[in-house]
């Protein structure tokens, strides 16, 4: 048996009844549900966008990467600056 999560949560959006006519002609193509269909557009959307935004490193990148984050540089005079222009002018509440 599948187990089918719970839906908890809402998701409320304004369509110009142009597109939510074509979103329910769609929907009706695949025999699906407005829902279902607009979840699944979502996902999909969802997805894509994540792994146009994703970085991938190479083997070579990533052990460079943990390098630095084991043994940090020395900070740069410039970022000491940054630093005291940071505490002096930025108000921490």
């Amino acid at each position: 048996m599948v187990h089918m999560p719970i839906k908890h949560e809402r998701l409320g959006v304004r369509l110009t009844p142009e597109l939510k006519d074509l979103v329910s002609r769609a929907a009706a193509l695949q025999g699906r549900s407005i829902t279902d269909f607009v979840e699944q557009c979502l996902r999909t959307g969802v997805a894509e966008a994540f792994e146009t935004h994703q970085i991938v490193l190479s083997a070579q990148e990533t052990a460079g990467m943990i390098e630095l984050l084991l043994n940090p540089q020395e900070p740069t005079e410039a970022l000491r600056e940054a630093l005291r222009f940071h505490a002096e002018t930025v108000e921490v509440r």
